[in-house]
This record gives structure tokens, sequence and C-alpha cells, in this order.
């Protein structure tokens, strides 16, 4: 693989780059396609995958420019003055889980996240299934993603709690399902193809609970 650029996102595919902030499909079109095709050539890319890093394990990773403090301040600067830019940028929902860890809870580890929520909680679990996503989209029909469930209708994931719709827009879902006993299915599958890896996530899923999930900060 070859690294073609570091951004910053949120968990509904907005990105908030130094081009200016854009949804996920219009920055690969205009932005990451055109690095790859520069890189190996336009025959040759096969595909772009994402991954999620901390701020710190980015000055490890293989970039082809090194990270320099000076110009870290110096753009830090520039975005603090952009107050146009910022008001761009969602507010994180509570509890706050690092944002590097959400990503990876987010897509095949969400099961794993939920069943250690629900435990530390006592609250159901739930297995959203989508029956029809927006026009433009698309996607298989069925189970996508794991929650707990409020007494007050919002449900609670990786990225905090909130409305479902807010959930169902991050899966470009336009119509769902709810259903308690799908996510208890889901969890059963894949502890019996997957013990270990599901142990491994659900512990780390657990440490992140305890370490993030404290009292609600005051605001």
């Amino acid at each position: 693989m070859h690294p073609l650029r570091v951004y910053v996102a949120d968990d509904l595919d907005n990105i908030f780059d130094v081009s200016g902030v854009r949804k996920l499909e219009a920055f690969f079109e205009k932005t990451i396609k055109p690095l790859a095709e520069a890189d190996v050539g336009p025959d040759h890319v096969v595909g772009i995958r994402e991954r999620f890093y901390s701020e710190r394990k980015l000055f490890d990773l293989p970039i082809k420019c090194l990270i320099n403090e000076e110009k870290i301040v110096q753009a830090e600067g520039e975005i603090s003055g952009n107050r146009s830019y910022l008001s761009q940028i969602p507010q994180r929902q509570w509890p706050y889980i690092p944002a590097h860890d959400a990503g990876d809870f987010t897509f095949g580890l969400c099961s794993a996240y939920t069943e250690a929520l629900r435990a530390a909680t006592g609250l159901p679990a739930f297995a959203m299934s989508a029956t029809r996503y927006l026009p433009q989209c698309g996607g298989n029909l069925g189970y996508i993603h794991s929650f707990i469930l409020h007494p007050d209708g919002e449900a609670e994931d990786v990225w905090g709690k909130g409305p479902i719709q807010h959930i169902a827009k991050r899966f470009h879902v336009l119509e769902y399902a709810l259903n308690e006993e799908l996510h208890t299915l889901v969890v059963q599958e894949i502890n019996k193809n997957s013990p270990e890896p599901y142990a491994i996530a659900y512990e780390r899923a657990k440490n992140l609970i305890e370490q993030h999930r404290g009292k609600k900060p005051n605001k």
C-alpha cells in the first residue's frame, strides 16, 4: 500500500482537510484519486483503503513528508483564526471515545463494543437492519450496526449518544428496522467463527468504556 494523505473526518463522511470541508465521496474523487493515479499510474489504482490513526501514531507512519512540530504550531494558528472553517466542524457527542478507536469500532467491531456497553449500563442492545438506502448510495440490505438503546429513545454506540437517525445517516440508510434478537445472533455467530478476535475486541471496548465513559462533563 502507498500512503497518500492524512486528513480529519467525523462519523458522517465529512472531511476536514486543508483543501476545505467536503463529503468523503467528493474528497476521494477530487483529491485522493488524483494522488493515487500520480503515485502508481491511472492503470494501476486497484483500490483505496482508509486506516484510523491517533495523532501520536502519525509520527511513525511512512509518509512522504516528515511531520514538523513548527509547522503543526503554524497550522494550529491558521485553523484557530479561521472561524468560518471551525464552525463547520460539528461537536463530538459524549463520551468522546478517541476518534481513531471509534473508527475501528464503527465497522466490523460494533457488536463487541455494544456488548461491553450493554454489560456496563444494563441497557438493551439492538441491531439495525437496512431496508432501504438513500437513492445515491447502496449496500447490502440487512444487518449493518449494533448499539444500546436509552430510555429516552436515543441510541449510543462508540461515537456517543444521540438520535437513532444519526446512526442511520452514517450508513446512508433511509429506512431501517431494529431487532434485539438479531444483535444476539450476530454476537453468537462472531463468537462461533472468530472467538479470539472477538474476545480481544471486547476487552479493548471494555477498557475504553471504563476509561472514557465516566461522569459526564459540565458544559
